[in-house]
Protein backbone atom coordinates (compact mmCIF):
# COMPACT_ATOMS: atom_id res chain seq x y z
CA UNK A 1 0.00 0.00 0.00
CA UNK A 2 1.72 3.55 -1.17
CA UNK A 3 -0.17 6.82 0.42
CA UNK A 4 -3.02 8.66 -1.30
CA UNK A 5 -2.81 11.78 -1.76
CA UNK A 6 -6.83 12.13 -0.35
CA UNK A 7 -4.92 10.78 2.84
CA UNK A 8 -7.41 7.67 2.70
CA UNK A 9 -5.86 4.34 3.53
CA UNK A 10 -6.12 2.75 0.15
CA UNK A 11 -4.10 0.61 -2.42
CA UNK A 12 -2.75 3.69 -5.02
CA UNK A 13 -4.77 2.21 -7.81
CA UNK A 14 -7.96 2.47 -6.42
CA UNK A 15 -7.50 6.30 -7.14
CA UNK A 16 -10.54 8.35 -6.11
CA UNK A 17 -13.50 5.96 -7.04
CA UNK A 18 -14.31 5.45 -3.22
CA UNK A 19 -15.96 8.96 -3.04
CA UNK A 20 -18.79 7.94 -5.01
CA UNK A 21 -19.15 5.73 -2.20
CA UNK A 22 -22.38 6.54 0.23
CA UNK A 23 -21.50 8.28 4.03
CA UNK A 24 -21.29 5.02 5.93
CA UNK A 25 -18.26 3.35 3.84
CA UNK A 26 -16.14 6.64 3.40
CA UNK A 27 -16.85 7.04 7.28
CA UNK A 28 -15.95 4.03 8.13
CA UNK A 29 -13.76 2.17 5.11
CA UNK A 30 -13.05 4.95 3.18
CA UNK A 31 -11.78 7.69 5.85
CA UNK A 32 -9.68 10.51 4.47
CA UNK A 33 -8.45 11.01 8.05
CA UNK A 34 -4.78 9.68 7.32
CA UNK A 35 -0.59 11.51 7.35
CA UNK A 36 1.87 9.18 5.89
CA UNK A 37 2.60 8.27 9.12
CA UNK A 38 -0.61 6.94 9.76
CA UNK A 39 -1.61 9.52 11.90
CA UNK A 40 -4.72 11.10 12.09
CA UNK A 41 -4.94 14.65 10.32
CA UNK A 42 -5.30 17.59 12.26
CA UNK A 43 -7.38 21.49 12.26
CA UNK A 44 -9.71 19.36 9.60
CA UNK A 45 -11.51 17.12 10.98
CA UNK A 46 -14.92 19.23 10.66
CA UNK A 47 -14.50 19.72 6.76
CA UNK A 48 -13.69 15.91 6.24
CA UNK A 49 -16.66 14.86 8.14
CA UNK A 50 -18.34 17.45 5.99
CA UNK A 51 -17.69 16.27 2.98
CA UNK A 52 -18.32 12.24 4.23
CA UNK A 53 -22.06 13.09 4.61
CA UNK A 54 -22.59 14.54 1.17
CA UNK A 55 -25.63 12.28 -0.38
CA UNK A 56 -26.87 14.55 -3.07
CA UNK A 57 -23.41 14.10 -4.77
CA UNK A 58 -23.72 10.52 -4.86
CA UNK A 59 -27.01 9.49 -6.81
CA UNK A 60 -26.58 5.68 -6.27
CA UNK A 61 -26.67 6.27 -2.57
CA UNK A 62 -29.63 9.09 -2.81
CA UNK A 63 -31.41 5.88 -5.16
CA UNK A 64 -30.93 3.03 -2.48
CA UNK A 65 -31.65 5.53 0.65
CA UNK A 66 -35.52 6.46 -0.71
CA UNK A 67 -35.69 2.61 -1.87
CA UNK A 68 -34.58 1.71 1.44
CA UNK A 69 -37.60 3.73 3.36
CA UNK A 70 -40.47 3.14 0.73
CA UNK A 71 -39.05 -0.55 0.89
CA UNK A 72 -40.49 -0.33 4.40
CA UNK A 73 -43.45 1.05 3.18
CA UNK A 74 -44.48 -1.35 1.14
CA UNK A 75 -43.29 -4.15 3.77
CA UNK A 76 -45.81 -2.22 6.47
CA UNK A 77 -48.46 -2.16 3.96
CA UNK A 78 -48.37 -5.20 3.46
CA UNK A 79 -48.11 -6.84 6.75
CA UNK A 80 -50.83 -4.94 7.61
CA UNK A 81 -48.87 -2.39 10.17
CA UNK A 82 -49.14 0.72 11.60
CA UNK A 83 -46.99 3.26 9.81
CA UNK A 84 -45.97 6.49 11.44
CA UNK A 85 -44.79 9.04 8.93
CA UNK A 86 -42.65 11.56 10.99
CA UNK A 87 -40.12 14.61 10.39
CA UNK A 88 -37.43 15.60 12.44
CA UNK A 89 -37.56 19.35 13.68
CA UNK A 90 -33.56 19.08 15.20
CA UNK A 91 -30.31 16.94 14.22
CA UNK A 92 -30.48 13.08 14.69
CA UNK A 93 -27.72 11.22 15.66
CA UNK A 94 -27.25 7.55 17.11
CA UNK A 95 -24.28 5.26 17.63
CA UNK A 96 -21.61 7.79 19.04
CA UNK A 97 -20.69 5.01 20.94
CA UNK A 98 -18.98 2.62 18.08
CA UNK A 99 -15.73 3.04 17.73
CA UNK A 100 -13.73 5.02 15.38
CA UNK A 101 -10.83 6.83 14.90
CA UNK A 102 -12.64 10.16 15.11
CA UNK A 103 -13.74 8.90 18.72
CA UNK A 104 -17.42 9.45 18.22
CA UNK A 105 -19.37 6.73 15.78
CA UNK A 106 -21.93 6.64 13.77
CA UNK A 107 -24.80 3.66 13.08
CA UNK A 108 -24.62 3.17 9.64
CA UNK A 109 -26.16 -0.03 8.04
CA UNK A 110 -24.54 -2.28 6.21
CA UNK A 111 -24.31 -3.25 3.49
CA UNK A 112 -25.70 0.25 2.45
CA UNK A 113 -22.94 2.67 4.33
CA UNK A 114 -26.70 4.89 4.87
CA UNK A 115 -27.76 6.15 8.50
CA UNK A 116 -30.16 4.09 10.58
CA UNK A 117 -32.16 3.99 13.48
CA UNK A 118 -32.37 0.63 14.58
CA UNK A 119 -35.35 -1.41 15.35
CA UNK A 120 -34.17 -1.39 18.90
CA UNK A 121 -34.05 1.45 19.68
CA UNK A 122 -37.32 2.29 18.09
CA UNK A 123 -38.86 -0.69 20.43
CA UNK A 124 -37.02 1.27 23.44
CA UNK A 125 -38.36 4.25 23.22
CA UNK A 126 -42.11 3.38 22.73
CA UNK A 127 -41.55 0.94 25.84
CA UNK A 128 -40.56 3.72 27.82
CA UNK A 129 -43.11 6.06 26.58
CA UNK A 130 -45.76 3.32 27.30
CA UNK A 131 -44.82 2.58 30.69
CA UNK A 132 -44.73 6.45 31.57
CA UNK A 133 -48.33 6.32 30.32
CA UNK A 134 -49.01 3.38 31.82
CA UNK A 135 -47.89 4.68 35.58
CA UNK A 136 -48.07 8.61 35.13
CA UNK A 137 -51.06 9.11 32.98
CA UNK A 138 -54.27 7.46 34.07
CA UNK A 139 -56.11 9.47 31.79
CA UNK A 140 -54.31 7.02 29.36
CA UNK A 141 -56.32 4.00 30.06
CA UNK A 142 -53.06 1.75 29.63
CA UNK A 143 -51.45 -0.25 32.44
CA UNK A 144 -48.45 -2.33 32.96
CA UNK A 145 -50.16 -5.40 31.80
CA UNK A 146 -50.43 -3.78 28.44
CA UNK A 147 -46.52 -3.09 28.11
CA UNK A 148 -46.08 -6.69 28.93
CA UNK A 149 -48.18 -8.21 26.87
CA UNK A 150 -46.79 -5.85 23.72
CA UNK A 151 -43.69 -5.30 24.86
CA UNK A 152 -42.25 -8.51 26.73
CA UNK A 153 -41.23 -8.83 30.11
CA UNK A 154 -38.06 -8.12 31.40
CA UNK A 155 -37.63 -8.59 34.87
CA UNK A 156 -33.94 -7.98 34.73
CA UNK A 157 -33.74 -4.54 34.42
CA UNK A 158 -36.20 -1.32 35.11
CA UNK A 159 -37.09 1.23 37.65
CA UNK A 160 -39.81 -0.34 38.73
CA UNK A 161 -38.47 -2.60 40.42
CA UNK A 162 -35.68 -0.59 42.31
CA UNK A 163 -36.86 -0.40 46.17
CA UNK A 164 -37.49 3.51 46.26
CA UNK A 165 -37.59 6.57 44.10
CA UNK A 166 -40.73 7.51 41.63
CA UNK A 167 -41.02 4.96 39.49
CA UNK A 168 -41.10 2.48 42.47
CA UNK A 169 -43.60 4.37 44.02
CA UNK A 170 -46.07 4.26 41.03
CA UNK A 171 -45.88 0.97 40.64
CA UNK A 172 -46.84 0.17 44.18
CA UNK A 173 -49.91 2.66 43.51
CA UNK A 174 -50.21 0.55 39.78
CA UNK A 175 -51.03 -2.59 41.57
CA UNK A 176 -54.61 -2.30 42.13
CA UNK A 177 -55.10 -1.64 38.22
CA UNK A 178 -53.17 -4.64 37.51
CA UNK A 179 -55.33 -7.02 40.31
CA UNK A 180 -58.70 -5.79 37.65
CA UNK A 181 -57.63 -6.93 35.09
CA UNK A 182 -59.31 -10.31 33.79
CA UNK A 183 -56.42 -11.66 31.61
CA UNK A 184 -53.78 -11.26 34.61
CA UNK A 185 -54.01 -14.60 35.62
CA UNK A 186 -53.52 -15.78 31.43
CA UNK A 187 -50.49 -13.49 31.72
CA UNK A 188 -49.00 -15.05 34.94
CA UNK A 189 -49.69 -18.46 33.36
CA UNK A 190 -47.43 -18.05 30.21
CA UNK A 191 -44.81 -16.31 32.79
CA UNK A 192 -44.90 -19.73 34.58
CA UNK A 193 -46.06 -18.08 37.71
CA UNK A 194 -49.03 -20.08 39.72
CA UNK A 195 -51.92 -18.04 40.55
CA UNK A 196 -53.10 -21.42 42.36
CA UNK A 197 -53.64 -18.80 45.37
CA UNK A 198 -54.23 -15.44 44.99
CA UNK A 199 -53.39 -12.92 42.30
CA UNK A 200 -51.62 -10.43 44.36
CA UNK A 201 -49.58 -13.39 45.77
CA UNK A 202 -48.81 -14.43 42.56
CA UNK A 203 -47.55 -10.42 41.29
CA UNK A 204 -45.37 -10.30 44.62
CA UNK A 205 -43.82 -13.98 43.37
CA UNK A 206 -43.06 -12.16 39.81
CA UNK A 207 -41.59 -9.40 41.89
CA UNK A 208 -39.21 -12.03 43.52
CA UNK A 209 -38.40 -14.01 40.44
CA UNK A 210 -38.26 -11.35 37.99
CA UNK A 211 -34.46 -11.78 36.86
CA UNK A 212 -35.85 -15.49 35.92
CA UNK A 213 -39.11 -14.53 33.67
CA UNK A 214 -39.07 -13.79 30.01
CA UNK A 215 -41.87 -13.20 27.53
CA UNK A 216 -41.77 -12.23 24.06
CA UNK A 217 -43.79 -9.20 23.59
CA UNK A 218 -46.53 -9.37 20.63
CA UNK A 219 -45.25 -6.38 18.38
CA UNK A 220 -42.58 -6.10 16.05
CA UNK A 221 -40.78 -3.30 14.91
CA UNK A 222 -38.82 -2.53 11.79
CA UNK A 223 -35.61 -0.37 11.19
CA UNK A 224 -35.92 3.28 10.32
CA UNK A 225 -34.42 4.36 7.42
CA UNK A 226 -34.05 8.04 7.33
CA UNK A 227 -34.70 9.85 3.72
CA UNK A 228 -31.96 12.83 4.66
CA UNK A 229 -33.05 16.40 3.67
CA UNK A 230 -30.60 18.78 1.85
CA UNK A 231 -27.56 18.12 0.66
CA UNK A 232 -26.59 15.29 2.86
CA UNK A 233 -25.36 14.83 6.23
CA UNK A 234 -23.96 17.20 8.78
CA UNK A 235 -21.44 17.83 11.36
CA UNK A 236 -22.01 19.02 14.87
CA UNK A 237 -19.69 20.24 17.50
CA UNK A 238 -19.28 19.32 21.48
CA UNK A 239 -17.00 21.56 23.11
CA UNK A 240 -16.47 20.07 26.81
CA UNK A 241 -14.33 22.98 28.77
CA UNK A 242 -11.97 22.01 32.08
CA UNK A 243 -10.65 18.67 30.22
CA UNK A 244 -7.41 18.22 32.04
CA UNK A 245 -9.57 18.90 35.74
CA UNK A 246 -12.14 16.33 34.56
CA UNK A 247 -9.03 13.41 33.38
CA UNK A 248 -7.52 14.40 36.85
CA UNK A 249 -4.68 16.08 35.42
CA UNK A 250 -5.20 19.80 36.74
CA UNK A 251 -7.89 22.29 38.66
CA UNK A 252 -10.22 24.00 36.92
CA UNK A 253 -9.50 27.29 35.54
CA UNK A 254 -10.47 29.69 33.25
CA UNK A 255 -7.29 29.81 30.92
CA UNK A 256 -8.20 25.94 29.99
CA UNK A 257 -8.73 25.82 26.32
CA UNK A 258 -11.90 24.01 25.27
CA UNK A 259 -11.14 20.48 22.85
CA UNK A 260 -14.23 20.64 20.22
CA UNK A 261 -15.21 17.04 19.56
CA UNK A 262 -16.72 16.57 16.19
CA UNK A 263 -19.65 14.00 14.96
CA UNK A 264 -21.69 13.67 12.34
CA UNK A 265 -25.70 13.94 12.33
CA UNK A 266 -28.88 13.65 10.59
CA UNK A 267 -29.81 16.74 10.05
CA UNK A 268 -33.47 18.62 10.65
CA UNK A 269 -36.54 18.44 7.87
CA UNK A 270 -35.32 14.39 7.41
CA UNK A 271 -38.44 12.02 6.86
CA UNK A 272 -38.21 9.06 9.46
CA UNK A 273 -41.00 6.11 8.40
CA UNK A 274 -42.18 3.86 11.64
CA UNK A 275 -43.19 1.03 11.26
CA UNK A 276 -44.49 -1.49 13.61
CA UNK A 277 -46.80 -4.91 13.26
CA UNK A 278 -48.13 -7.45 15.25
CA UNK A 279 -47.77 -11.13 14.31
CA UNK A 280 -48.41 -12.40 17.10
CA UNK A 281 -51.99 -10.72 17.56
CA UNK A 282 -53.83 -13.57 17.81
CA UNK A 283 -52.38 -14.72 21.40
CA UNK A 284 -53.24 -10.81 22.82
CA UNK A 285 -56.12 -10.87 24.59
CA UNK A 286 -59.56 -9.51 23.00
CA UNK A 287 -58.93 -5.96 24.40
CA UNK A 288 -55.61 -5.74 23.44
CA UNK A 289 -56.08 -7.52 19.50
CA UNK A 290 -58.57 -4.78 18.70
CA UNK A 291 -56.91 -1.13 20.78
CA UNK A 292 -53.21 -2.05 20.13
CA UNK A 293 -52.67 0.35 17.07
CA UNK A 294 -54.72 3.17 19.37
CA UNK A 295 -52.02 2.36 22.10
CA UNK A 296 -49.24 2.34 20.00
CA UNK A 297 -50.15 6.06 18.49
CA UNK A 298 -50.59 7.04 21.83
CA UNK A 299 -46.55 6.00 22.71
CA UNK A 300 -45.52 7.66 19.82
CA UNK A 301 -47.58 10.96 20.90
CA UNK A 302 -46.04 10.89 23.89
CA UNK A 303 -42.53 10.10 22.51
CA UNK A 304 -42.47 12.56 19.98
CA UNK A 305 -43.51 15.14 22.59
CA UNK A 306 -41.54 14.10 25.51
CA UNK A 307 -38.59 11.56 24.46
CA UNK A 308 -37.39 11.82 21.49
CA UNK A 309 -35.07 8.93 19.04
CA UNK A 310 -31.37 8.35 18.95
CA UNK A 311 -28.72 9.53 21.33
CA UNK A 312 -27.91 13.19 23.43
CA UNK A 313 -32.23 13.66 23.58
CA UNK A 314 -31.47 15.66 26.98
CA UNK A 315 -29.68 18.01 25.08
CA UNK A 316 -31.98 18.77 22.16
CA UNK A 317 -31.36 15.85 19.78
CA UNK A 318 -33.69 13.61 18.12
CA UNK A 319 -36.90 15.45 18.27
CA UNK A 320 -39.16 14.10 15.78
CA UNK A 321 -42.44 15.49 15.19
CA UNK A 322 -45.49 13.87 13.00
CA UNK A 323 -45.80 14.60 9.08
CA UNK A 324 -49.18 15.18 9.00
CA UNK A 325 -49.06 15.47 5.26
CA UNK A 326 -47.09 12.62 4.40
CA UNK A 327 -49.45 10.06 6.93
CA UNK A 328 -52.56 11.55 5.41
CA UNK A 329 -50.96 10.59 1.93
CA UNK A 330 -49.91 7.09 3.52
CA UNK A 331 -53.50 6.24 4.98
CA UNK A 332 -55.32 7.81 1.28
CA UNK A 333 -53.41 5.06 -0.30
CA UNK A 334 -54.05 2.61 2.66
CA UNK A 335 -57.59 3.50 2.10
CA UNK A 336 -57.38 3.00 -1.78
CA UNK A 337 -55.71 -0.30 -1.06
CA UNK A 338 -58.68 -1.36 1.89
CA UNK A 339 -61.23 -0.75 -1.56
CA UNK A 340 -59.58 -2.26 -3.82
CA UNK A 341 -59.38 -5.44 -1.51
CA UNK A 342 -62.63 -5.33 -0.74
CA UNK A 343 -64.20 -4.96 -4.14
CA UNK A 344 -61.48 -8.21 -5.25
CA UNK A 345 -63.68 -10.20 -2.40
CA UNK A 346 -66.76 -9.44 -3.32
CA UNK A 347 -65.87 -10.02 -6.89
CA UNK A 348 -64.60 -13.61 -6.07
CA UNK A 349 -67.57 -14.16 -3.85
CA UNK A 350 -69.92 -13.10 -6.80
CA UNK A 351 -67.90 -15.16 -8.96
CA UNK A 352 -68.63 -18.38 -6.63
CA UNK A 353 -71.62 -18.75 -7.00
CA UNK A 354 -71.89 -18.73 -11.15
CA UNK A 355 -71.93 -21.69 -13.53
CA UNK A 356 -68.45 -22.50 -15.27
CA UNK A 357 -69.33 -20.84 -18.39
CA UNK A 358 -70.72 -17.74 -16.74
CA UNK A 359 -67.47 -17.55 -14.49
CA UNK A 360 -65.80 -17.55 -17.34
CA UNK A 361 -67.84 -14.76 -19.70
CA UNK A 362 -67.46 -12.47 -16.27
CA UNK A 363 -63.63 -13.13 -15.88
CA UNK A 364 -63.35 -12.23 -19.59
CA UNK A 365 -65.50 -9.25 -19.17
CA UNK A 366 -63.50 -7.95 -16.22
CA UNK A 367 -60.62 -8.60 -18.55
CA UNK A 368 -61.56 -6.59 -21.50
CA UNK A 369 -59.21 -3.49 -22.16
CA UNK A 370 -61.64 -1.18 -23.14
CA UNK A 371 -64.07 -0.83 -20.55
CA UNK A 372 -66.10 1.66 -22.15
CA UNK A 373 -67.08 -0.88 -24.48
CA UNK A 374 -70.45 -2.81 -23.51
CA UNK A 375 -70.58 -6.13 -22.45
CA UNK A 376 -72.56 -7.43 -25.12
CA UNK A 377 -70.72 -5.40 -28.05
CA UNK A 378 -67.34 -6.77 -26.38
CA UNK A 379 -68.96 -10.75 -26.39
CA UNK A 380 -69.71 -10.51 -30.12
CA UNK A 381 -66.75 -9.11 -30.97
CA UNK A 382 -64.68 -12.25 -29.24
CA UNK A 383 -67.58 -14.71 -30.64
CA UNK A 384 -67.26 -13.17 -34.13
CA UNK A 385 -62.95 -13.69 -33.55
CA UNK A 386 -63.71 -17.47 -32.32
CA UNK A 387 -62.97 -17.06 -28.32
CA UNK A 388 -65.68 -19.05 -28.12
CA UNK A 389 -66.82 -22.36 -29.71
CA UNK A 390 -69.37 -25.34 -29.82
CA UNK A 391 -71.82 -25.52 -26.68
CA UNK A 392 -69.35 -22.63 -24.44
CA UNK A 393 -70.56 -20.36 -27.86
CA UNK A 394 -73.95 -21.47 -27.32
CA UNK A 395 -74.17 -20.76 -23.54
CA UNK A 396 -72.92 -17.26 -24.73
CA UNK A 397 -75.12 -16.63 -27.35
CA UNK A 398 -77.99 -17.41 -24.45
CA UNK A 399 -76.06 -15.22 -21.93
CA UNK A 400 -76.17 -12.53 -25.15
CA UNK A 401 -79.93 -12.83 -25.72
CA UNK A 402 -80.68 -12.47 -22.39
CA UNK A 403 -78.87 -9.25 -21.88
CA UNK A 404 -80.03 -8.44 -25.09
CA UNK A 405 -83.53 -8.50 -24.01
CA UNK A 406 -83.03 -6.86 -20.59
CA UNK A 407 -81.67 -4.19 -22.39
CA UNK A 408 -84.54 -3.89 -24.78
CA UNK A 409 -81.91 -4.21 -27.32
CA UNK A 410 -83.26 -7.65 -28.97
CA UNK A 411 -85.41 -7.44 -32.38
CA UNK A 412 -86.85 -10.07 -34.04
CA UNK A 413 -87.74 -7.68 -36.83
CA UNK A 414 -86.53 -4.27 -38.41
CA UNK A 415 -88.48 -1.52 -39.32
CA UNK A 416 -85.78 0.43 -40.79
CA UNK A 417 -85.43 1.13 -44.80
CA UNK A 418 -82.14 -0.42 -44.84
CA UNK A 419 -82.12 -3.39 -41.85
CA UNK A 420 -78.39 -3.74 -43.29
CA UNK A 421 -77.54 -1.07 -40.64
CA UNK A 422 -79.82 -1.65 -37.88
CA UNK A 423 -77.06 -2.95 -35.38
CA UNK A 424 -79.49 -4.50 -32.94
CA UNK A 425 -81.60 -6.41 -35.60
CA UNK A 426 -78.21 -7.63 -37.10
CA UNK A 427 -76.41 -8.54 -33.94
CA UNK A 428 -79.91 -10.23 -33.02
CA UNK A 429 -79.91 -12.44 -36.23
CA UNK A 430 -76.22 -13.18 -35.66
CA UNK A 431 -76.93 -14.59 -31.95
CA UNK A 432 -79.50 -16.52 -33.31
CA UNK A 433 -77.18 -18.16 -36.10
CA UNK A 434 -75.05 -19.37 -33.05
CA UNK A 435 -78.37 -21.04 -30.89
CA UNK A 436 -79.01 -22.79 -33.99
CA UNK A 437 -75.63 -24.11 -33.94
Amino acid sequence: MTESKSGVAVPWYVGDKFKEAPPGHRYLLYLPFWESDWNPKKGEKQQVLKSLGAIRDCPSASKVMHALAERQRAIGKAVRALVIEAVSTSPFVTGLGWGHPNDNGFAFLNPYGLPYLAASGVKGVLRRATEELALFEPSAGITLLDVWWLFGFEGASGDIWKSDGPWADAFVRHKSKLLERPDLPLFLGKLGVKTDRTVLFAIEEVQRKRHDLQYRGALRFFDVMPEVSGDGMDVDIMNPHYVEYYQGKSTPHDADNPVPIFFMVVPPESTFTFVVDCPLEHQLPEGLRDGWRDMVRASFDHAFDWLGFGAKTAVGYGVIQPDQAQQEKYEAREREADETRRKAIEREAELATLSPIDRRIREFLDARCDKNQSEIAALIGAVKQGHWHGEERTAVAIWLRTAMQRNKKWKESSCRKNPAKDHDYQDTLLIKEWLNG
